[in-house]
């Protein structure tokens, strides 16, 4: 960061928070363990125009609350037990609350308990349950109390609702859980009384080999989460995201390099009794940045999901020791076995599961980091020993943020080994809301705001951990710092989070830390002169509705003369004078202006639109044909007074009201334009990755929101008309948020949903339709989208478990189409064609390339698979930089995971010249011709390699036409090394799959791949003719050269003869 723009500090506040994150005991979180029938439950308002929930706010005042149950007990019930929770956290008196049980059948109270003349403890638990708990329980019950369900738990107020068999009712209800031990009959009389629009919370017993309960956890936005985990009776809720955690894969948990005499360990998390057979643990050298020693794992997990390597362990099969080291190294999971991997090597980026890179400040290679945790920093641990004198003050290095996320390691913090136990990690229970601004650059530059620190998230993070542990000296990561949020309006930054501590002793200490921080006069970034000072309270002001936006622009119309370009504006206000504005148009080579358009005098029409463009479209204010450049160059919006632009004048910032920087080209760059205009952002193209050839342009269609990119979508041209955005949602970063979208579909089969944690799913239907267009199957959707934003609908049996069950005669046909609706605005059935109300998204696949979408064309683009006949297909969203992100490529299949999609960083350069006669100089290849090369390209790729690539993985690609050949210039994308290397070579088998339109010969002219150039075939065969030439010429010269030297040889002087005179004579 030793570039990075100064900051200035100008506000903070710091307060105490009480939050309610029940953690394990010490306080440690509970194993993350993937275990199965786990169930979670995200509580947020329903969309019906239901009564709100009793279910408390986390942010709300301080309360009473049923905080863990455990009905069902393995054998006898003798563990049973109701735990409240006071949200203050201290001893509260339970005067004229009443704890009543009601029966799920009778829906009658079957008992109910006073708690006049009870308290909670000073920690704020009050414990109710069977005599032979640890603690022991406040109020005892006698063994077998609790119904197992599906039946309700209710919290009431007020003496008129205590009384066994009183009806079900929700009078003085403060809270209430609806719980059963098994999926039976849905108690819909209980929900619709006690919790209403929530479901019944299940104590799955296939979760744990032992106990389990059902355990109230924050979740995120302020919600709350129920979820089953470990029973912790009378002390905090182990509250680990399980939900997070990818079923399918293991995690590095904890890490604790050797000290002296005593040994170190590493740590594995995964699925309870969960087979590691096929990992490779692998130990780096972070000096060297090369393998120091790796092992290929056996044997499986414990029943809590832990397995661990001790330094000081040998097996049989082990030649040598785990060099584990105290830094600068690393940790690295990899998820194939086979040969080890060399020492001495630099670790692979293929195969790798998870990775931890820990060191002392500034000794990690940056080689090493973008080896093994891209984009990520190493964790900062302190100087060498990590550990102390003795084993006693050994400090291990252990994850706090469970599960999905892998390969990042400020996820890590320093703090007590615990091996095979749950981590010591800090809590929200001991917490700290801070919120603080940033100023982002000094006077002297008032062109540049703060988009570009929205990207640097993990840095700002970083750094503020590592202020706070120089003045606390108490083990502080980042990842002590959550809910981290950034808010930017022009040069403010504005800061929030939660501090989190290990307990109220370190609380303290981090709030006199977190003060003198940002109240020291050093400032923040190298290079700045500005100091950190307090000011009045940090608040940024609500964004206004802007006055005037870029609503479309086509910079690159068909044709030589360009006669349909234009700019389009809009008010969204209505009509208005648009005096005082400019339109600037931007170079990008030297992010110069080489037109500006002073718009003093014109006014928007009845719609709020006014156009600026060629004359056949009758603008408001004209340009000459071809005015627009489709280079990557850029169209911005400012006010000023006359004369405040200038054409030649260098990019600038100063009154900018919106902007546009985009190319009609992939490849093209204008970094200088993205930093001054829409800094942090991605350059937009007017072309799509499915190369559009009629005439189109980048329109607004997500947010009105000014200098977006992400607001701006292809579609065709609509001057002085409503955009012509599509019907399907597509998620936008900077958009309102996304509703459900169809993520992955595969042949195993499943379905995954992508959507917004906790989001409900009632009220929506999954349909699957045949190639005609007809509804097979309409499956209607139930449930919450779960933490890490999957809802993955699978067979009962599959792996992982599903958020609910496919049924079992709906198999994915070879082509079809796969729809989102919402049955609020259609119903939709099996029978019915091609249903479009209530639409909001689909996905349109088949199996042959060359078939016609036919009927499902109005749901949108097919998508072609590319795996063998019978073979596991998958097609997974993607959505390269730049593009639409309603783009789909054939993949490996990941439930529940992130898809595996092709990348840049893979990429191979693509440049093809194929025979085309129906192809002139200045004329555009047709459709047809474009369609045919593109899915010969993939048919070529696949029948070399067996990729299973699909037209997605042709990226950036442009199609020309030149004296009778069809010019193909782009990049062949992968997902992996490995990918890369078998797609090299492809053009090997390119003459048999490039049939051109117009009955050309099959061959291209000139084949290119990356650095490697293969000659072209028709070449090949001009040279093969002229060598054959040239041999024949050759082989009878040497002929003829050889019956001359044998006609000149002399003859020996044995074969002489003499001859008379008077022959010699006759012969002359």
């Amino acid at each position: 960061m030793a570039n990075a723009a100064p900051l200035t500090v100008l506000f903070l506040c710091s307060l105490p928070l009480a939050f309610p994150e029940p953690a394990s005991p010490s306080p440690r979180p509970a194993p993350p363990a993937p275990l199965p029938g786990l169930s979670s439950l995200t509580l947020s308002p329903s969309p019906e125009s239901a009564p709100p929930s009793p279910g408390p706010d986390p942010t709300a005042a301080p309360s009473l609350l049923i905080n863990e149950i455990n009905a069902d007990n393995p054998g006898q019930d003798k563990s049973e037990f109701v735990e409240l929770w006071h949200s203050s956290g201290g001893r509260v008196s339970l005067d004229d609350y009443c704890l009543v049980f009601y029966d799920g059948h009778k829906l009658t109270a079957y008992r109910a308990l006073r708690l006049t003349g009870l308290a909670t403890d000073d920690a704020g638990f009050f414990l109710a349950g069977s005599t032979g708990l640890q603690p022991p329980p406040a109020l005892p019950l006698p063994p077998g109390t609790i119904q197992n369900g599906p039946d309700a738990i209710a919290l009431h107020r007020g003496g008129s609702a205590c009384r066994e068999g009183q009806p079900v009712t929700s009078r003085g209800l403060v809270d209430a859980w609806v719980h059963a031990s098994r999926r039976e009959r849905r108690p819909e009389e209980l929900l619709r009384v006690l919790t209403p629009g929530r479901e019944p919370l299940l104590e799955d017993a296939s979760f744990h080999v032992g106990d389990e309960s059902v355990e109230r956890c924050p979740g995120p936005g302020g919600s709350w989460t129920f979820q089953v985990a470990e029973p912790s009776p009378g002390r905090e809720n182990p509250c680990i995201p399980y939900a997070q955690l990818n079923r399918s894969t293991f995690l590095v948990s904890e890490v604790l390099p050797p000290a002296g005499a005593a040994p170190g360990f590493v740590e594995l998390q995964g699925p309870p009794l969960g087979p590691l057979r096929g990992a490779v643990l692998v130990l780096v050298d972070g000096r060297t940045g090369s393998v120091a020693s790796s092992l290929n794992l056996s044997g499986s997990t414990d029943a809590h999901g832990f397995f661990v390597l001790r330094t000081d362990q040998r097996r049989p099969d082990d030649p040598g020791p785990l060099l584990l080291a105290p830094g600068p190294a690393a940790v690295a999971l990899y998820r194939e076995a086979g040969q080890r991997l060399e020492p001495g090597k630099p670790p692979p980026s293929a195969g790798l599961l998870d990775a931890l890179v820990y060191g002392p400040e500034g000794t990690v290679p940056a080689s090493l980091l973008e080896a093994l945790t891209p984009g990520r920093p190493a964790l900062v641990t302190p100087g060498p020993p990590l550990a102390g004198s003795g084993a006693a003050l050994a400090t291990s290095l252990s994850r706090c943020s469970c599960c999905s996320i892998s390969r990042d390691s400020t996820l890590f913090a320093a703090g007590t080994p615990t091996p095979e136990r749950p981590n010591d990690c800090p809590s929200r229970r001991h917490g700290l809301q801070l919120a603080f601004c940033l100023h982002t650059c000094p006077e002297s530059c008032p062109d540049h705001n703060c988009s570009a620190w929205l990207k640097e998230e993990s840095t700002l993070k970083v750094n503020l951990a590592l202020r706070l542990e120089a003045e606390c000296h108490c083990g502080v990561t980042a990842v002590y710092l959550k809910d981290w949020t950034l808010k930017c309006q022009g040069l403010k930054l504005m800061v929030s989070a939660l501090l989190v501590a290990k307990s109220s002793e370190q609380q303290q200490g981090l709030d006199l830390a977190l003060k003198r921080v940002l109240a020291s006069p050093e400032p923040w970034w190298a290079g700045t002169d500005k100091k950190a000072t307090l000011a009045s309270p940090c608040s940024l002001e609500p964004s206004p509705v802007p006055e005037l936006l870029i609503n479309e622009v086509n910079a690159d119309s068909p044709g030589v003369d360009e006669d349909g370009e234009f700019v389009e504006l809009w008010s969204p206000a209505g009509p208005r004078a648009l005096d005082g504005f400019w339109l600037v148009l931007y170079n990008g080579r030297d992010g110069r202006a080489y037109r500006v358009l002073d718009l003093r005098g014109q006014r928007t029409d009845a719609a709020g639109l006014f156009l600026v463009g060629s004359a056949r479209l009758t603008p408001g204010l004209t340009l000459p044909p071809s005015s627009l450049q489709n280079g990557a160059d850029a169209v911005a919006l400012f006010r000023g007074p006359p004369g405040a632009f200038k054409k030649g004048e260098l990019v600038t910032a100063r009154g900018l009201q919106d902007a546009l920087v985009s190319s009609a080209w992939p490849g093209e760059r204008a970094q200088r334009l993205l930093d001054f205009l829409t800094p942090g952002q991605e350059l937009r193209l007017e072309k799509g990755p499915e190369q559009s050839l009629g005439d189109m342009s980048l329109s607004r269609c997500h947010s009105v929101q000014p200098r977006s990119q992400a607001s701006f979508q292809l579609t065709r041209v609509t001057p002085l008309s409503e955009n012509a955005c599509p019907p399907l949602v597509v998620p936008s970063p900077s958009g309102p948020p996304a509703p459900v979208v169809i993520s992955e579909l595969s042949s195993t089969p499943f379905v995954e949903l992508r959507g917004k944690t906790g989001t409900r799913m009632d009220g929506l239907v999954l349909a699957l339709l045949g190639p005609d267009g007809i509804v097979q199957t309409s499956l209607p959707l139930r449930g919450l989208v779960r933490t890490p934003g999957f809802f993955l609908v699978a067979p009962k049996e599959g792996e992982p478990l599903p958020d609910q069950q496919w049924p079992g005669s709906a198999l994915l046909p070879r082509s079809g189409a796969l729809a989102v609706y919402d049955s609020r605005l259609a119903r939709v059935v099996v029978g019915q064609t091609r249903p479009r109300a209530g639409l909001l998204d689909a996905v349109v696949f088949g199996r042959e390339a060359g078939a016609e979408p036919g009927p499902l064309a109005l749901l949108g683009p097919t998508h072609f698979l590319a795996s063998e006949r019978g073979s596991l297909w998958s097609l997974s969203r993607c959505s390269p930089p730049g593009y639409d992100a309603l783009a789909f490529a054939s993949s490996d299949p990941t439930p529940g995971s992130v898809n595996s999609c092709p990348t840049r960083l893979f990429a191979l350069a693509l440049d093809l010249c194929l025979p085309a006669p129906n192809c002139l100089a200045e004329a555009q290849p047709s459709a047809p011709t474009v369609t045919a090369a593109q899915r010969a390209l993939v048919n070529a790729v696949n029948q070399h390699c067996s990729c299973g690539i699909s037209e997605f993985y042709l990226q950036e690609t442009h199609f020309s036409c030149s004296a009778a050949a069809l010019r193909v210039s782009g990049q062949l994308w992968a997902r992996s090394p490995e990918q890369r290397g078998r797609l090299s070579g492809w053009y090997t088998d390119l003459p048999a799959q490039l049939p051109p339109e117009g009955g050309a010969s099959a061959g291209p002219a000139c084949v290119a791949l990356g650095t490697e150039r293969a000659p072209s075939r028709a070449s090949l065969r001009a040279w093969e003719t002229s060598l054959i030439v040239l041999g024949s010429l050759l082989v009878l010269a040497l002929l003829g050269a050889l019956c001359y030297l044998h006609r000149r040889r002399p003859e020996p002087f044995s074969h002489i003869e003499l001859t008379d005179r008077e022959q010699i004579k006759l012969d002359f």
